[in-house]
């Protein structure tokens, strides 16, 4: 979770040299937010993909990016749905929407 809200964070603020554009200094990559996101729209009710959609976007995310990595994608979806299971759902959609709120 905290990667996906690092890669948030970047995407928001800028990398300002850090890492590209749409790597957080971490190796997380805007691939993988997107897919985090995805799945806690799915798992906890709330509407995040769109935001770092919009986010990834400006900093230069294409359309096409996004169908060359919709496995990438949807593979980090399945990873936050066995996180989810794992902690369970509303222990993890709590701790998200906290994170997500707060950029941590």
């Amino acid at each position: 979770m905290k990667r996906v809200l690092c890669v948030l964070a970047m995407l928001l603020c800028g990398s300002q040299g850090r890492a590209g554009p749409l790597t957080t200094p971490e190796g997380t990559d805007a691939f993988y937010g997107l897919g985090w996101s995805a799945a806690a729209d799915k798992l906890c009710g709330v509407n995040t993909y769109r935001i770092v959609l919009i986010a990834a976007k400006a900093k230069g995310l294409t359309d096409q990016e996004i169908v060359d990595n919709a496995w990438h994608i949807a593979e980090a979806a399945v990873l936050a749905t066995q996180d989810a299971l794992h902690i369970g759902r509303d222990r993890w959609c709590a701790n998200y929407r906290r994170g997500f709120l707060t950029g941590r």
